[in-house]
């Protein structure tokens, strides 16, 4: 958070600075993004605390008033007023129990519609983008579950369901032999950039710079864990 001690702009030290800073990030960041950030900035920066919050309707006012520093991943809402840089572009792939008993080697309409579905509503990420094509294209499949949480995805054992194509440790959930089957999708739908936010009020604060930087060179052009299909 903005350092409210005197003035606001000046040198940041990360090799002796305290300062604790706070991350809007979706469930898949918060798995994932948060821990590689972490181990990246142990030895840089050894005693500066990040705080984890989710990347929601009430992000933009947090980092407006100083109570976030930084928003990562796709936030649409995040415009005038802000600034942005890309990290990545993420695609979104099918993934399947890797002993699927009917769907080999590809996936059609027909058998994407037949299969019972695991849906995800996870505020901060691009799930929301897959509900317009779907139902465009009478693609609207049967939900067996629902989950709010990313990290309750493993322990099920759902047949079928549509997922980022996991770039740059998407898929840690699943790093062991229970390690899906990964499909193209049976229709196409546009990819969408992951982004790192920042309110123009703090866009010159010398903490905010330094940890923008570290995410863009820790974060951004990573490789997918399930390769481009």
């Amino acid at each position: 958070m903005l350092n409210t001690e005197g003035n606001p702009y000046r040198s940041f030290e990360p090799a002796t600075s305290t300062r604790r800073f706070r991350l809007g990030l979706s469930h898949i960041g918060q798995l994932v993004m948060l821990p590689a950030l972490m181990g990246s900035l142990r030895d840089i920066a050894p005693n500066i605390k990040i705080d984890s919050l989710d990347l929601d309707e009430l992000s933009a006012n947090l980092l407006e008033s100083g109570k976030l520093d930084l928003a990562i991943g796709y936030a649409t809402d995040l415009q005038t007023g802000f600034y942005q840089q890309r990290l990545f572009t993420e695609n979104y792939v099918c993934i399947m129990r890797p002993d699927h008993p009917r769907i080999r080697g590809a996936l059609s309409r027909e058998g994407y519609l037949a299969e019972a579905h695991l849906a995800l509503d996870a505020p901060g990420t691009g799930h929301t983008r897959l509900e317009k094509p779907c139902s465009n294209r009478a693609l609207t499949a049967t939900s067996r579950c629902e989950c709010h949480r990313i990290w309750a995805l493993k322990p099920l054992s759902a047949p079928l369901t549509c997922w980022p194509s996991c770039r740059h440790g998407w898929g840690a959930p699943w790093r062991d032999k229970a390690r899906p089957s990964a499909l193209a999708l049976p229709f196409s739908i546009e990819p969408y950039e992951i982004r790192q936010y920042w309110h123009e009020r703090y866009h010159r604060d010398a903490g905010n710079m330094w940890l923008r930087k570290q995410v863009f060179e820790h974060l951004s052009n990573l490789p997918e864990v399930f390769p481009s299909i």
